[in-house]
């Protein structure tokens, strides 16, 4: 599925590079697709294979190499799941996008429709 990031959706049974130029400061991992932090200034890339376009807001997509994710945020830190992906901005807000399946993506909506663009995360002083 292009999880690597090697340019390649071939097994690989030994460490490699991912592709590209940036420095990644922090990456995580999931069943189907992966991402990393940019070091030098926050912004997210991910490949594999994502339901939701990576948070951009358009149809699926499989990627063998890193895209850039959830434009317009920067993040300090990200966590990905299986079929979502969540990450806190450098404004100390949380994100998530993808499937909502049991309210993954922490919206206050338990709808198990997929998320294309990244949703803020409710605050327990945001709930009633």
């Amino acid at each position: 599925m292009g999880q690597l990031g090697g340019g390649t959706t071939d097994d690989r049974w030994e460490a490699r590079a991912v592709s590209g130029e940036e420095s990644f400061a922090s990456l995580a991992v999931g069943a189907s697709h992966a991402c990393a932090v940019e070091e030098e200034d926050g912004r997210l890339f991910c490949w594999g294979q994502d339901r939701t376009d990576f948070g951009r807001g358009g149809d699926p997509v499989q990627a063998s190499e890193p895209l850039p994710a959830a434009p317009g945020l920067t993040f300090t830190s990200i966590a990905v799941g299986d079929g979502h992906t969540c990450g806190v901005a450098d404004t100390g807000t949380t994100w998530c996008w993808g499937t909502n399946m049991f309210g993954t993506l922490g919206s206050g909506r338990s709808n198990p429709q997929p998320v294309a663009t990244p949703v803020r995360v409710v605050r327990r002083s945001d709930l009633p």
